[in-house]
């Protein structure tokens, strides 16, 4: 298993003070459309009135980013969720191996790659913004002066919060601009071998990003589960920690309708806050658990010849089988096993490339030969419960 260390240093340039402060944004449980409806028409009375609406034209612009992130919900089950003070972060990011310096007055992160070779560390730059900046060892415990990356130095931008994955190619990260929905949006970014650089980043959409801040955004690429850090609906000084589990991949939403996205999208504000660190640490241990235990099965399904018959009666192989029927139906078994083996890899080999350069095309292909191995797996199950009454029948 691939695991990736951070160390969070304290920078006096933000405070989890001003990250727990509201920004203005208009919103009614994620109803964007009414809302852009509400502000064009109280724009139009401000400006007969000759009012100022700057104010206005950004809410107007967050709510329309609203609605085009609408069309980027992603289909993730969140598993806990717990409200606790800043400073007791470091408990719930306990399982990426990384460590957090936090207190009320300043808060900030600095990214160090497993192998203590490379750091990310948002800079303050000269206007006093940060900005990302790269560091990397140059002895045994001495570091380059960091570096900053061309590609993060937008002016009047945030960047902050970074996480690599474990190949180095996918940063995800925090900004905080005129341009985001909230005060900080978390973004992902793939590293580009023609420039050398990481592309613009894209907004991860919702349900992890909302009208507040989101932040601290971690996956665990081996066992398919993250966590992220928010200040909505939260007191002032605490932040609301989020772990959700995904099938395969970031997926969004195709065909729903808008209602039902809504209730997807907000969905991270609908869970308990009574979950405690106890309940949190059992359920990331069942999650381990039943993942390996997938594993298991699947693995004994595609390459164990064994099939059960009863708890007494177990036969190695197919010829051991009794009935002329149950022979036949092994017979096209195994054929279906092969077919899973090969569909499974070409799945990993797609999920791979998609993790490395996602793209629609291969979004798709990935989840055509998903639907392809569940049904698959559904064939093959059924086929050892028909050998199994065969046999028994004999």
């Amino acid at each position: 298993m691939h695991r990736v260390r951070g160390i969070f240093l304290c920078l006096a340039i933000l405070t989890s003070s001003s990250l727990s402060s509201q920004n203005n944004v208009q919103i009614d449980e994620y109803d964007f459309d009414g809302n852009v409806k509400s502000i064009v028409k109280d724009m139009a009375e401000a400006k007969t009135k000759g009012q100022d609406t700057e104010a206005m034209r950004a809410k107007l612009f967050r709510n329309e980013l609203g609605q085009a992130l609408m069309g980027r919900v992603s289909n993730v089950m969140i598993v806990d969720s717990a409200v606790i003070e800043y400073s007791r972060l470091p408990e719930l990011y306990q399982d990426f191996t990384i460590t957090i310096r936090s207190n009320n007055k300043c808060f900030s992160s600095v990214f160090e790659n497993s192998d203590r070779t490379r750091r990310l560390i948002p800079t303050v730059d000269e206007k006093g913004f940060l900005k990302m900046a790269e560091s990397v060892r140059i002895g045994s415990d001495a570091w380059s002066r960091p570096v900053m990356l061309p590609e993060f130095e937008h002016e009047s931008e945030q960047v902050n919060f970074p996480y690599l994955s474990a190949d180095g190619r996918t940063m995800y990260y925090s900004v905080q601009n005129e341009h985001t929905l909230g005060g900080y949006d978390i973004l992902v970014s793939c590293f580009d071998e023609t420039t050398g650089k990481f592309s613009n980043g894209v907004n991860l959409g919702l349900p992890f990003n909302s009208p507040w801040n989101d932040f601290l955004f971690v996956w665990d690429e081996t066992l398919r589960y993250g966590k992220f850090a928010t200040d909505r609906n939260t007191p002032k000084g605490y932040v609301r920690v989020y772990t959700f589990v995904e099938g395969d991949s970031i997926k969004f939403l195709q065909d729903v309708d808008n209602e039902s996205r809504k209730v997807f999208a907000s969905t991270c504000q609908l869970k308990s806050d009574s979950l405690s660190n106890d309940h949190a640490s059992q359920h990331l241990n069942d999650l381990r658990q039943a993942i390996k235990q997938k594993t298991s099965d699947r693995a004994t399904v595609n390459t164990s010849g064994r099939i059960v018959i009863t708890d007494d009666v177990v036969c190695s192989n197919d010829s051991e089988l009794k009935s002329p029927n149950a022979r036949r139906i092994a017979a096209d078994l195994r054929k279906q096993e092969a077919m899973l083996i090969d569909k499974a890899r070409i799945l990993e080999e797609k999920r791979k490339a998609y993790h490395n350069a996602p793209s629609d095309q291969l979004r798709k292909e990935i989840l055509s030969i998903e639907s392809e191995v569940d049904k698959l797996e559904t064939t093959i199950a059924t086929m050892l419960i028909n050998i199994r009454q065969a046999e028994i029948k004999i």
